[in-house]
């Protein structure tokens, strides 16, 4: 496992590296950054070494867990390692695990078959970028038996989540965690970075406490369009300092032992 400076996860982990782009989020994605960098195909996927797979096992004291940052954890050509990998999960439930995709019509094909009642330590999140993707939240909803979160990163135009669907019923009131960002990356070269507006996330941040108050709420990053145009100091514009203050928020629906661990709160930081 590798320790990370991702504002809502103390580690990350690869059960596998590697990736296909499905959306508009992914145009500049991070992960073939640091692949392509390191002269390695992005777009196939790998699994880890026996001593990194299993290297959770590790631990003993519970980590929050960002699983696969550089792959998709129900990606398909992933299919004949997920078992294994759901097994590790298993048997580490000091652990906090957040799975994060952008292909949520594959995660109730790709559970468990013991997943009802045995994975209490395992959160299920979708990137949404856009309106446009709002719709993963709504399949995400109806997995069973979930602690569920979005990732609103890259935050790519105006984003509105408080809604009704077709039978009357708001897919938000299943989600515990919001995490905002804007996109980051470089000024010049492959991977670029787009606009992110800050009346976005404010639109978002206000929403969310005015319509759905028990979503916790984690700001990470303004983005490298608005560190840019605000002149901010911070990498990405990741400091919280800099941050309006209205938007100092960062809050992580954890096990109280996890809560203690990274310091969070509900209330602004």
């Amino acid at each position: 496992m590798t320790k990370t400076f991702i504002s809502w996860a103390t580690y990350t982990h690869q059960f596998w590296r590697g990736c296909t782009k499905v959306s508009d989020g992914c145009k500049y994605c991070y992960m073939h950054r640091i692949l392509e960098k390191n002269e390695v195909d992005p777009t196939k996927l790998r699994r880890s070494t026996n001593e990194e797979f299993y290297a959770p096992k590790q631990y003993k004291s519970g980590q929050i867990i960002f699983v696969n940052s550089l792959s998709d954890f129900f990606h398909e050509d992933a299919d004949k390692w997920r078992k294994e990998a759901w097994q590790v999960i298993k048997d580490c439930p000091q652990h906090s695990w957040l799975i994060l995709t952008k292909r949520p019509e594959r995660i109730n094909q790709c559970l468990p078959a013991d997943w009802v009642g045995n994975y209490s330590n395992v959160m299920l999140g979708v990137s949404i970028e856009s309106q446009k993707y709002v719709d993963r939240m709504i399949i995400l909803s109806e997995v069973p038996d979930a602690k569920r979160f979005i990732s609103a990163e890259p935050l790519l135009g105006p984003l509105h989540l408080c809604f009704e669907d077709g039978i009357g019923q708001r897919p938000i009131d299943s989600i515990k965690w919001c995490i905002i960002g804007g996109e980051s990356g470089d000024e010049k070269g492959p991977y670029k970075y787009r606009e992110c507006k800050l009346q976005w996330i404010e639109n978002l941040v206000t929403e969310l406490q005015k319509n759905a108050p028990d979503v916790h709420i984690h700001v990470k990053q303004l983005g490298s369009w608005l560190q840019k145009s605000m002149k901010l100091r911070s990498l990405h514009g990741s400091d919280p300092e800099e941050f309006p203050e209205h938007l100092r928020l960062r809050s992580r629906p954890m096990p109280p032992r996890l809560d203690e661990l990274s310091g969070s709160s509900k209330k602004s930081e």
